[in-house]
């Protein structure tokens, strides 16, 4: 058997949350591993990064996934922390974080996007991604309907930054919102203390 023969779209593994845990955690040891075709699926961290996958120090590759339904404190999707994440030819729909990065959120490491779709994700800052002190590569791709939903203060419907770089090259931002009763900003990139 290879890993080519796998037919991920028709064969569907789900690692299921069900709303009361993370799905995956990647520490250091870690790095280098391969998350390959797997829908993830309901993960909860309800004050806390990735209730979908939570990558601490440790960069795994992930490639081929569908994280949906997802919600955390920060990183509801995708949390990456220390080291950055790598992610290509991914899905990330319907996440939710309270705080930062409905579909994603990067701290302190260096992020790889490449052929990403990111929909319908929502938090306070950063509906569709949160970068933090980070050097973030996003390459292809789409950012589609991801929602900032601050109350007062709404920033980056698709993407915030903050303290990064970032750089970006093919990629389409398409109806994201930064919505809020005082000050939205950035429907889809707010950057501050940064280069885009």
């Amino acid at each position: 058997t290879d890993l080519s023969d796998r037919d991920p779209t028709n064969n569907l593994t789900i690692i299921d949350g069900q709303g009361a845990r993370r799905c995956v955690y990647a520490g250091v040891s870690m790095t280098g591993a391969l998350l390959d075709g797997f829908v993830i699926a309901n993960g909860s961290a309800p004050s806390g990064p990735g209730g979908g996958l939570f990558a601490e120090n440790g960069v795994p590759q992930i490639r081929n996934c569908t994280f949906q339904g997802n919600s955390g404190g920060c990183g509801g999707g995708v949390c990456g922390s220390g080291y950055g994440s790598d992610l290509a030819e991914c899905v990330i729909i319907g996440n939710t974080a309270s705080d930062y990065g409905g579909g994603g959120f990067s701290y302190a490491g260096s992020t790889r996007l490449a052929s990403c779709t990111l929909s319908d994700n929502t938090a306070r800052e950063g509906g569709g991604a949160w970068i933090s002190d980070s050097i973030a590569q996003i390459s292809g791709g789409t950012f589609d309907g991801n929602s900032a939903l601050g109350g007062q203060s709404a920033l980056g419907g698709a993407i915030r930054c903050m303290g990064s770089v970032l750089k970006a090259a093919g990629v389409r931002f398409v109806s994201n919102t930064a919505s809020a009763t005082r000050d939205g900003h950035g429907g889809a990139i707010y950057s501050e203390s940064g280069n885009v």
